[in-house]
Protein backbone atom coordinates (compact mmCIF):
# COMPACT_ATOMS: atom_id res chain seq x y z
CA UNK A 1 0.00 0.00 0.00
CA UNK A 2 2.62 2.91 -1.75
CA UNK A 3 -0.38 5.23 -1.58
CA UNK A 4 -1.33 5.30 1.98
CA UNK A 5 2.64 6.93 2.15
CA UNK A 6 2.56 8.79 -1.00
CA UNK A 7 -0.89 10.34 -0.54
CA UNK A 8 -1.35 11.34 3.81
CA UNK A 9 -4.95 12.27 2.50
CA UNK A 10 -5.71 8.98 0.49
CA UNK A 11 -4.16 7.23 3.79
CA UNK A 12 -6.67 8.69 6.29
CA UNK A 13 -9.57 7.37 4.23
CA UNK A 14 -7.87 4.45 3.43
CA UNK A 15 -6.61 3.64 6.56
CA UNK A 16 -10.26 3.34 8.03
CA UNK A 17 -11.19 0.61 5.35
CA UNK A 18 -7.33 -0.98 5.36
CA UNK A 19 -4.78 -1.52 7.68
CA UNK A 20 -1.50 0.76 7.48
CA UNK A 21 1.44 -1.14 6.39
CA UNK A 22 4.42 1.08 7.02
Amino acid sequence: YKEEVLNPNKKDTQKDKLPKNV
